[in-house]
């Protein structure tokens, strides 16, 4: 008999529409672009940690691709190289980063604190924003950031 994903694709289906519609719920718009949602990133742990980093990776990208297309704005860069470094990193690498969730799920016994560390090690300063100040492109660590979605 052979093994079918049928139950993780749908999973990661609808967790991605949830972290979609929980996007829109902003509980603070930053003033040059951003937001502060509603817990818009838990449903991408928790896939990662129910099912592997690989499907939560692969259900973060996806994210991404619908956050890019839902909710793109304009960065504030010079160029079209900087444009899309800007997209990568604060679409495509930020949301991706969220399927290191379940990193710990087969390495600690208890599943509480393996949740628990997966999501700091999910949230914390692996997720880059860029923003333009004086007319270079810095790369800053968003962890104060993202400590609100949280």
């Amino acid at each position: 008999m052979k093994r079918t994903n049928t139950r993780a694709m749908v999973e990661c289906a609808l967790m991605i529409a949830l972290g979609t519609v929980l996007a829109q719920i902003k509980v603070w718009q930053m003033p040059y672009g951003g937001s502060v949602t509603l817990v818009s990133s838990l449903p991408f742990i928790l896939i990662s940690y129910r099912h592997g980093v690989k499907w939560g990776v692969m259900a973060g990208l996806a994210n991404g691709v619908l956050q890019i297309l839902t909710s793109w704005y304009a960065p504030p860069a010079g160029t079209i190289g900087a444009i899309v470094l800007c997209v990568m990193l604060d679409y495509l690498l930020a949301f991706t980063v969220l399927g290191l969730g379940g990193c710990f799920r087969n390495l600690m016994k208890k599943k509480g604190p393996a949740l628990m560390l997966g999501s700091l090690v999910a949230l914390s300063g692996f997720e880059f924003g860029l923003y333009n100040a004086e007319n270079q492109l810095v790369a800053k660590s968003t962890l104060s950031d993202e400590a609100g979605f949280a």
